[in-house]
């Protein structure tokens, strides 16, 4: 067999086995969530407290895993909507992604897909 195509056949079942979970979107709305209240504090000149990151984390990890977001799964990769209905806090820059790609164990946060 050519070598390049074992590549490509190893590339591929490392990204199908990879392809994050909505389980693994729900960690990481949790984690973008505290890196968000993380920004919030630089930017008011102060450190955010822990518990502002606990309190903030544990609601957005309540209110993301009972939200209905649709996983359309394509093997090697994953795409996250939230639903079109739900109304999303800060439409700026600064809201949460209405859409996340996930692929390779990790998430690219979007605006819009």
């Amino acid at each position: 067999m050519n070598r390049g195509l074992l590549v490509l056949i190893a590339i591929l079942v490392i990204l199908a086995a990879t392809n994050p979970s909505r389980t693994d979107y729900n960690d990481w709305a949790v984690r973008y969530t505290s890196g968000k209240i993380d920004e919030q504090a630089r930017r008011e000149g102060r450190e955010a407290s822990s518990g502002e990151r606990v309190i903030g984390g544990a609601i957005v990890g309540l209110a993301v895993s009972a939200l209905p977001v649709k996983r359309q799964n394509f093997i090697f990769f994953s795409v996250y909507k939230l639903d079109e209905g739900i109304v999303q806090p800060g439409s700026s820059d600064d809201g949460f992604p209405g859409c996340a790609i996930g692929v390779a164990g990790q998430f690219i946060g979007l605006k819009s897909c």
